[in-house]
């Protein structure tokens, strides 16, 4: 099968540390949890201790993954 340059899509991904972000970024990101089911229920598992990755931790207040911070 054969793709044209139109199916292809390129996806770019970045993670920085937690005290790069501005206050304004960190502010969305906080926004954006409180909506994210998944979130909720990871930040839940990770401060009860319960079925959760172990690469799962909570930093400064965010949830991270590898030390890098989720975002949702």
């Amino acid at each position: 099968m054969e793709l044209d340059q139109d199916d292809v899509k390129s996806v770019t991904i970045a993670a920085i540390d937690i005290e790069q972000l501005l206050p304004e970024a960190n502010d969305k990101i906080k926004e954006q949890a409180m909506l994210d089911d998944q979130y909720s229920t990871i930040c839940k598992q990770v401060i009860k201790e319960e079925n959760v990755d172990k690469h799962y931790t909570i930093k400064d207040e965010f949830l991270c993954w590898k030390n890098r911070t989720y975002i949702p």
